[in-house]
């Protein structure tokens, strides 16, 4: 189990937690908009590979099985709303 917050699967070193997880439940998302949703795509869809890194270590390649779960109060803004991001939610 792990609990990384939607706004951080943009940073490597917090992707790196999903790799042995089943299972991804942060307690509550911040407010912070999302920077790029490129990585959580690659995580749903469980066919593309993500890199990874953990510190002091070099960076990984490898597909990604983790489910993922997210709360909060309110929805999360997107830094910039678009065509491709629209369609991801």
């Amino acid at each position: 189990m792990s609990n990384v917050a939607l706004q951080q699967l943009s940073d490597s070193c917090h992707v790196a937690q999903l790799k042995d997880a089943t299972v991804n439940i942060p307690s509550d998302l911040p407010q912070a908009p999302i920077k790029d949703i490129g990585v959580f795509k690659s995580v749903v869809s469980s066919l593309d590979v993500i890199e990874t890194k953990e510190l002091y270590k070099n960076p990984t390649s490898q597909p990604c099985y983790c489910k993922l779960a997210f709360g909060t109060n309110q929805f999360v803004p997107l830094n910039r709303l678009d065509a491709n991001n629209a369609a991801a939610f």
